[in-house]
């Protein structure tokens, strides 16, 4: 991990392993979408910040099968070390992650 300034919640931040896959629950889909990261994206992990939340929805709004599968109830986030973050929709910028 490095340290850099979060945009986000613009604090000196932790980062999280680089980020490889999204998948994504939406009542539209049939089963979760895999959006896969083009760039070594990471999060700050720091706190109570929203980067992941802010991920995840940049993440869904950027392809149009998950922008149109209706609001996403989940995510799970899958990193380069073999680890994942799972993220669970609570409403109103509030996220959830267990």
């Amino acid at each position: 991990m490095y340290a850099a300034t979060c945009q986000v919640c613009q604090d000196k931040a932790r980062w999280s392993e680089e980020v490889i896959v999204v998948l994504v629950f939406a009542p539209g889909l049939t089963k979760p979408y895999p959006l896969i990261a083009a760039e070594g994206y990471r999060y700050c992990i720091g706190g109570s910040c929203d980067a992941l939340l802010t991920l995840v929805r940049r993440a869904v709004a950027s392809h149009p099968v998950t922008r149109s599968a209706g609001q996403w109830t989940r995510a799970i986030v899958l990193h380069a070390d073999g680890s994942g973050t799972n993220v669970l929709w609570k409403g109103s910028g509030t996220v959830a992650m267990a």
